[in-house]
């Protein structure tokens, strides 16, 4: 059975460091790996626009 994303419930293949929830994709954020709940990245929405 797959993983499922804890924010959108996709399949998902990481992990949060932080709050050790499973995430997808979508919602990690290719600056510091963190779930988008968790990521406090100093650019501004960092992780949604993938900049």
């Amino acid at each position: 059975m797959p993983w499922q994303c804890h924010i959108c419930q996709e399949v998902s293949e990481e992990i949060c460091p932080i709050c050790t929830k499973d995430v997808c994709a979508n919602h990690i954020c290719e600056h510091c790996r963190r779930c988008t709940d968790c990521c406090q990245c100093p650019e501004e929405n960092a992780h949604r626009t993938g900049e």
